[in-house]
């Protein structure tokens, strides 16, 4: 019951990063949108949230934008993450597009 009120922010904060993902694709709403979505990556601890986003998401621009964001903070913060924990976003990270094979398969 404890992860309840960190699950709920979760879903507010992926909610607003779905709408600026969509608003990122309407000339008139873009320059808000690319605020938006920078500033989400300045968010502390925001790998996990990447990966809430990530878990709970069809929308290929939601996942093309968090995966940015992922390579973006991992990149510049890289220091501060024990290295197991850089080794399992990997891992996890590896299975999520072998899970989503229709992904993948277009890349190839």
């Amino acid at each position: 019951m404890n992860n309840a009120p960190e699950s709920e922010n979760y879903a507010v904060i992926s909610k607003q990063f779905e709408e600026a993902c969509a608003d990122f694709q309407v000339p008139a709403t873009r320059a808000a949108a690319e605020q938006i979505l920078s500033e989400f990556r300045q968010i502390g601890n925001v790998l996990p949230i990447c990966q809430y986003i990530l878990e709970h998401t069809e929308s290929p621009m939601v996942q093309f934008q968090v995966s940015l964001a992922i390579i973006d903070v991992t990149v510049r913060e890289y220091t501060l993450y024990e290295s197991t924990y850089l080794s399992q976003l990997k891992h996890y990270l590896l299975d999520y597009c072998l899970q989503r094979p229709k992904y993948v398969l277009v890349l190839i």
